[in-house]
């Protein structure tokens, strides 16, 4: 899957899967993608800065909203939603 992507990408994806670990979530998802964009400095993440949305503050709002696991999981699957959106 990661052999269709450049450097860049593969990182953000090898980025997000590590976010999904560090908030013990079973899956990585687009929000998990979100914020390991938001992690590095891009286009897309001053872009988003301009209207108020930082890693933090979206960190923030994942763990208020989904909250954090309670174990880490030694495996991961992507979310039907992230799927399309690597597509």
């Amino acid at each position: 899957m990661f052999s269709k992507f450049d450097e860049e990408a593969q990182k953000v994806l090898l980025l997000a899967k590590k976010e999904m670990t560090e908030l013990c979530h079973p899956y990585v998802g687009s929000e998990h993608l979100l914020l390991s964009i938001l992690k590095k400095d891009n286009i897309v993440s001053r872009k988003l800065k301009d209207y108020g949305v930082t890693y933090d503050s979206f960190r923030q709002e994942i763990v208020k909203i989904i909250g954090v696991g309670n174990a880490e999981s030694d495996y991961f699957v992507y979310t039907p939603l992230l799927k399309k959106v690597i597509e």
